[in-house]
């Protein structure tokens, strides 16, 4: 009982924070930069990455250039969104660039590999020079 409770408070946590901070750090138009997160409610990877990553994502500089988001595997994907392959795994993180996929991340490597990996992404979908709008944004407000 006590687990289902802490899970209901981390999501309506993250919920709450993700809703509130989306208005704080915004993306330059430029960019389309964008992170998705396929996850599962019964996923202790995804668990895991929310206790690693997840509580902290929303203030770090890879934010600035791709704000998460977060689809539970099997929900309908947004008309704004265009997948190479459709996603198998939890959790999966698929970066995109004005909705058209980039490149993803299948499964959680820890929390060194992924933010590794995740910056790779990043500098392989956004310039240089927008990344340094981007963080500058994020900087000034």
């Amino acid at each position: 009982m006590i687990d289902k409770f802490r899970s209901v408070t981390r999501a309506i946590t993250s919920i709450l924070s993700l809703a509130c901070l989306s208005f704080a750090y915004p993306l330059s138009a430029d960019s389309g930069g964008e992170l998705v997160m396929f996850d599962d409610e019964n996923c202790s990877w995804c668990r895991q990455w929310e206790t690693d990553i997840g509580v902290i994502y929303q203030i770090t500089p890879e934010h600035c250039q791709a704000p998460l988001k977060k689809i539970t595997l099997g929900d309908a994907l947004p008309d704004s969104i265009s997948l190479k392959e459709p996603v198998v795994y939890t959790p999966t993180f698929v970066f995109f660039i004005h909705g058209k996929e980039v490149d993803r991340i299948v499964g959680y490597p820890g929390e060194d590999f992924f933010w590794s990996m995740l910056d790779e992404m990043i500098d392989k979908g956004i310039p240089e020079n927008i990344q340094r709008e981007n963080a500058s944004q994020c900087k000034n407000t």
